[in-house]
């Protein structure tokens, strides 16, 4: 997926994740994003900061070694863009 930039501190559990996409991006209302906080995988809530950025809020903590977030979007032309972000847990 076109991505600007990505925040998303690896000290903190939960992790603030904040992703701006670049403006030629098309349908990004239609993201969907899933994490495996707390070891059960979930419908993510995405705020919208902007037109081209967002917030992924994810309300459990990571309590596996690695927690996991993934994002599909469905573009126009039919095809499917997929962003997968993998953070490493410290302590549990």
């Amino acid at each position: 997926m076109p991505i600007k930039y990505i925040i998303a501190p690896n000290k903190t559990n939960p992790p603030k994740v904040i992703i701006e996409f670049y403006d030629y991006v098309k349908n990004l209302e239609l993201i969907s994003c899933y994490s495996n906080e707390e070891n059960i995988w979930r419908k993510s809530e995405i705020v919208f900061l902007n037109k081209n950025k967002i917030e992924i809020k994810i309300n459990g903590k990571f309590i596996t070694e690695r927690g996991r977030i993934n994002c599909s979007l469905r573009e126009e032309n039919g095809f499917w863009r997929w962003l997968g972000l993998q953070f490493t847990v410290a302590e549990k």
